[in-house]
């Protein structure tokens, strides 16, 4: 389970930019150009092209060459909300066998163990998954 979480979140990001030629105008975005000391661009998109996006945001237009852009996400709400829950689980779990094993022979002895302080331990540690950004990137360009 581990590693299968560890690799879906260390997979390789989309360097095709077809996905973001297919974004419909009114989508919102965020994109980052590659100048580092360019702003990162937030806004709806206009258009996109083969070659070009076109963001409004709060100060106007902004179109981005493919060349210069580094990654593009789009806001995706559900997200946020599937890897809060997500982390919350996971973090329940831990925190229960944890709290088992801080005393293995507590229940032998009359106690009921810490196994649901450590539940609720790890399920508010978890909670601080909804704190996670509601983007996901939909190009990333390839390193060089």
């Amino acid at each position: 389970l581990l590693a299968a979480c560890f690799g879906a979140l260390h997979a390789a990001p989309p360097s095709d930019w077809k996905a973001v030629e297919r974004l419909a105008p009114g989508t919102r975005v965020q994109a980052l150009p590659m100048d580092r000391k360019a702003p990162e661009v937030k806004g709806t998109v206009v258009r996109a092209s083969a070659d070009s996006l076109t963001v409004l945001s709060k100060t106007g237009e902004t179109s981005l060459v493919r060349a210069a852009v580094k990654r593009v996400q789009i806001a995706d709400p559900g997200r946020r909300t599937r890897n809060g829950l997500i982390a919350m689980g996971v973090g329940a779990a831990v925190g229960a066998v944890a709290g088992e094993l801080v005393c293995l022979y507590c229940r032998n002895e009359g106690h009921t163990g810490f196994a649901p302080y450590g539940l609720a331990a790890g399920a508010g540690l978890g909670a601080l998954g909804f704190l996670g950004t509601p983007y996901r990137t939909v190009y990333q360009a390839a390193r060089k």
